[in-house]
């Protein structure tokens, strides 16, 4: 469980690989690393396990093929502070775009694979002397397409994903527990298989002053009234009184 205040919507990130599946599939052994940019190699607080998930040919004995582009932009990126005697301001902005093509011999023929992806991201943070104000929002785009050709006419695929936060500073509540706090905990457990493996599956849990709501990958839900039921012994999801909690506090959680 990692809980936290309209926490981090981390979802695993795909990629594509299908363009160096000729050059991966040479027999010969090949590593693939994951890192996040600007972490310094070996730094501690970053996880970054990588599942592979392979598609066979029943036809073919060995696929074979070949990568024929591979094209990264440079990295853009930019940020702006803006001091003031009551606010300060930081924004930036950050950018990359990749192209990679390539192709693979199959039974029923060539296949010619051809993936664009664009990443971009800006942020604004704002804080005030002290930091009795410190507020984070942020907004990240990936955008893919995806072009197969060889088998019949050509096929495209376009997915468009984004990704936002907003970072509400944990001071003012660390400072004075009493202080008026209407943000529940959202809660995030990613499901692994019995090997242990990362299936791409959550379960959620958002926690009000007054209620936990869970809900399940299977389609399980529980709700809990914590102030007269705080061991959660009785499940009140289907209780129709509650219909209007849930849809409150449902509506926190990723879709």
């Amino acid at each position: 469980m990692t809980p936290g205040p309209r926490a981090f919507d981390i979802k695993p990130i795909e990629y594509d690989l299908t363009p160096f599946a000729g050059l991966l599939n040479d027999g010969r052994p090949h590593r693939i690393d994951v890192s996040v940019v600007g972490v310094p190699q070996g730094q501690t607080g970053w996880s970054t396990p990588v599942n592979v998930l392979v598609q066979q040919d029943a036809g073919s004995r060995q696929v074979t093929g070949a990568l024929t582009g591979n094209r990264a932009s440079d990295l853009t990126k930019s940020s702006v502070h803006t001091p003031s005697s009551t606010e300060h301001r930081l924004d930036t902005k950050g950018g990359h775009r990749l192209t990679v093509s390539g192709y693979l011999d199959t039974s029923h023929g060539r296949v010619t694979t051809t993936v664009r992806r664009t990443l971009a991201n800006t942020s604004v943070h704002r804080w005030t002397e002290g930091e009795n104000t410190d507020a984070l929002t942020a907004t990240w785009t990936d955008d893919e397409s995806v072009t197969v050709d060889g088998r019949g006419p050509a096929e495209a695929r376009r997915i468009h994903r984004t990704y936002t936060m907003d970072g509400t500073s944990l001071r003012p509540l660390l400072r004075d527990p009493a202080t008026p706090w209407d943000k529940p905990v959202l809660m995030t457990f990613g499901v692994t298989d019995t090997q242990d493996h990362f299936t791409g599956l959550f379960d959620y849990a958002v926690r009000s002053n007054q209620y936990r709501y869970i809900q399940y990958h299977a389609g399980g839900r529980e709700l809990y009234v914590e102030g007269t039921d705080p061991n959660e012994f009785t499940n009140v999801v289907a209780d129709p009184s509650h219909a209007g909690v849930i849809a409150q506090l449902a509506a926190y959680i990723p879709t």
